[in-house]
Order: structure tokens, then sequence, then C-alpha cells
């Protein structure tokens, strides 16, 4: 259960990141120190010289709707259609058509709407308001964007604010045109220029909470299993007085019974470390395969090993102290041992 926790958390985030940095290929993005970015910025920023279209995300969320229900479906705002070297892999249809009451959809989340391209279908924005949009694209990268990309006008006077988040840039100037961003915070405070290295960092911070809860959970449950499995082989072996008893009357010495204990130690190590791995494999490669399109789990082979190691290690103590201790008695006091 520990592995299958930890390298979903792991597969996951992979997923996540391998789609954002294929999904930003601009040269830059502007963020803002503060709440976010007034709407004029996004057309200051597109008059700079040198800049090519830009775009603006803002993320959101729709309530219940598009096919699966009881669940809030994260989304982001797409101000301009297409440009800022924002490519989230678009399978069908246009980005450019994405002004008015229209809506992009994750291919899943399209799939599992029964959604084409011209369709028109349920949403529920973000304060509750039940209202429907036309698909004008479906994409691949949900994992980088959420599963739907909203045109402003579909949400303007549903949102808490209408401040943007982030502007994306695609220019062959990068160092310039960054210089002649950055003079635009004096006419918008808080404004900040970040190349797209900076941005991916930014963007792996919203999932930092998650990076230490989800081993802090894996360890509170290797833990406990560790104790229960401890305690099992371990009394396993202090019942095997007699049977060690027994083979040593008839003629097996310590360093025979001894190797004997390390041979059977091996192989329940072995059979249970295999089994815990098949398990693992039955839930993770579906998973995935559903996040993206492979049967290869991204699995830290450090982070692998040490579970490994560790789990072996304390199997390992558990049969051979109590099994050392056991021949450390005369083989007639053994015998006569009750069970």
């Amino acid at each position: 259960m520990s592995c299958t926790l930890l390298f979903s958390t792991t597969t996951q985030d992979h997923a996540v990141t391998q789609q954002r940095q294929a999904a930003l290929s601009g040269e830059l993005a502007i963020t803002s120190t503060g709440p976010g970015l007034p709407t004029a910025t996004l057309a200051d920023v597109r008059a700079t010289p040198e800049v090519r279209p830009a775009v603006a995300l803002t993320p959101t969320t729709l309530g219940p709707s598009l096919g699966i229900s009881d669940d809030t479906i994260p989304a982001e705002i797409l101000n301009g259609g297409q440009g800022g070297g924002l490519d989230p892999g678009v399978s069908s249809g246009s980005l450019s058509a994405l002004h008015g009451d229209t809506i992009a959809l994750g291919h899943q989340r399209a799939a599992a709407a029964h959604a084409h391209i011209g369709d028109r279908v349920p949403v529920m924005l973000g304060d509750g308001t039940r209202t429907h949009a036309t698909v004008v694209a479906i994409y691949t990268r949900a994992l980088a964007f959420g599963d739907a990309l909203l045109a402003p006008e579909l949400t303007a006077g549903h949102q808490t604010t209408p401040l943007l988040g982030t502007i994306l840039v695609h220019t062959a100037h990068p160092a310039a045109v960054a210089q002649r961003l950055q003079a635009l915070a004096a006419r918008y405070p808080g404004l900040r220029v970040n190349d797209r290295a900076s941005l991916s960092t930014e963007t792996d911070t919203e999932r930092e909470t998650n990076r230490w809860l989800g081993p802090l959970f894996v360890v509170i449950i290797f833990a406990f299993t560790s104790i229960a499995v401890i305690n099992t082989l371990t009394m396993i072996a202090l019942q095997r007085g007699r049977e060690l008893g027994l083979l040593r009357l008839v003629g097996g010495t310590q360093p025979q019974v001894r190797s004997m204990a390390r041979w059977e130690a091996g192989l329940i190590i072995t059979i249970g470390l295999g089994l815990g791995l098949a398990i693992a494999a039955a839930a993770l490669l579906p998973l995935s395969h559903a996040l993206t399109g492979s049967l290869r789990p991204y699995v830290p082979l450090d982070q692998l090993a040490a579970i490994l190691g560790v789990s072996a290690l304390l199997a390992l103590l558990a049969l051979a102290l109590p099994t050392r201790r056991a021949l450390h008695a005369r083989p007639i006091e053994a015998i006569g041992l009750t069970e």
C-alpha cells in the first residue's frame, strides 16, 4: 500500500510536469506579487515592441457538470485565444474560436460528457450559475491546464475577482523584451517578469504541500505495517524452538541450522517483496496509462530501493534474532518446550 500511494503521487506529479514543460514554450511569463494583474495589462503587454501574441491564464473552477457529477472541475480562463507559446495539445477545433460563450475541453472530460466540436454542453460556473457553452476545441494536455479552458466572456461577472493570473509571452528577443515589460511595473505595482524556467518552478511550488504530505502518509502507513509484520514474523520464529531443537538432535549442527534458517528467511523476504511489487504494479499500471497513455509509471529508483531495503532488513531482523535466541537453548530443553 505504501508503494502504491507513494508512486501514484510521483507518477501524477511527473506527468503534470512533463505536460507543462511541453505546453509552455513561450519565453517569458508575467505574474504579480499581489492577487493578480488588471485586465488592461494584457493589452499593454501586446503593445510592447517585439512581443508576439500574448495570452493570459487565470485559474478557476467549474461546478459539477460535463459528464461527471459531484466533481469540482479545475479550469483556466484563457484571454487571447492562441499565442504566448501556449500549446495545450489541441487535437480538434481551434483556440482562436475561444470567445463568447465557448469552451475547450480536455479529451477525457469531453469523452465523459460525450461532447464534440460544435456541441452545446451544460456547465456550472464557479459561483453556481448554470449555463451552456459551445465546444470549440478539444486538447490532450489536461493535466497542465485542467479539464476546461474558458472564454473570458463566459465567466464575466461570475468570478470573485476580474484580475488575470499569468500572462504568457512569446518573443524572439526575450532579454530586451523582458526589460521593456518590467517597465510596466510603474503602471502596475507588483508586476514581475519571469522566464519559462521560473514559471515552472512557481507552478511546481503549488504542489509542494502534496509532495511532502504524500511521503508523510507513506511513512505512517509503512511504520504501522512494519510493526504488524515484525510481530507476526517474530512470533513465527519463536514458535520454531522445538523444530530447531529436533533438527539438532538428529544430527544438524548449529551452522547448518542457521544456514537453513537464513535460506528460509531469504525465500520469505523475496516472496513477500515480490507479491508487494506485483500488487503495487496492478494499481500503478492502470493509473499511469490513464494519466499518460503509457504503462510505465514514474518510480524514482532511490525511493524504491529505500523501501525494499528497509523492508528486507526489518524482516530479516524479525526472523534472525528469535532464531538465534532459540539456538542458544539446549536441544533437549527445546524439545520439551510446549508450543
